[in-house]
């Protein structure tokens, strides 16, 4: 009767074996298989992650750009109308002392604004913000 217990024990201890085996293999297969997705979706975050770096980098440069092309036309305009201005009272250089040194007045006037537009167009953070500093 022991030989029995003991066979029929083994016997068991075999079954339980096996149905392990069986549930512990395609266990670990799956296990396997999702750390696999998680790696791969993993390396493309970090893909898309350098390319939307890249287009915000690209996309502030191309707001510098604009911001400058503003700048200038603005900077156009201005010497259009001071050029104007100039063309509209120096048609002569003056007849008189006082004439003279109205057209001298007139031609300081335009001065501190080009300056002032110089300054801001050829500024280092203006060069900065174009990713040129």
């Amino acid at each position: 009767m022991e030989a029995d217990w003991n066979n029929s024990t083994s016997r068991i201890a075999i079954l339980i074996c096996l149905i392990q085996n069986s549930l512990i293999f395609p266990l670990l297969l799956a296990v396997s298989q999702v750390e696999h997705w998680l790696e791969n979706l993993h390396d493309r975050r970090r893909l898309l992650e350098i390319a939307w770096q890249n287009r915000k980098t690209h996309l502030e440069q191309c707001l510098a750009l604009a911001l400058l092309a503003s700048d200038l036309k603005g900077l156009e305009e201005v010497l259009v109308i001071g050029k104007e201005a100039l063309a509209r009272c120096c048609d002569h250089l003056g007849n008189s002392p006082a004439s003279a040194e109205l057209l001298l007045h007139e031609h300081k006037k335009l001065f501190p604004d080009a300056k002032v537009n110089e300054s801001l167009l050829f500024s280092p953070s203006s060069f900065e913000e174009m990713g040129a500093g």
